[in-house]
């Protein structure tokens, strides 16, 4: 089931300043989470029910996600 993906401004904003490939490689993580928001490798964030976190060599990104969305709230690029 795909869930509709919602992107915070500031999130928006750092992956308009990405270089073309970073770009490309963290959009296709996330639109991946619409339909598996729980991959191999998201952890639990928080104590907080449905966040999650993954981070890889590249970003960490933060996200919520319910039966309809996921929700992206950090994204921390890692250079």
């Amino acid at each position: 089931m795909k869930r509709f993906l919602h992107i915070d401004l500031p999130v928006g904003k750092i992956l308009g300043r990405l270089a073309p490939g970073l770009r490309v490689s963290i959009g296709e993580t996330l639109l991946d989470l619409t339909e598996d928001p729980e991959p191999l490798g998201a952890m639990p964030y928080g104590g907080i029910p449905d966040a999650f976190e993954i981070h890889t060599n590249a970003f960490r990104v933060v996200y919520t996600y319910g039966p309809d969305h996921v929700s992206v709230w950090v994204l921390e690029i890692d250079t």
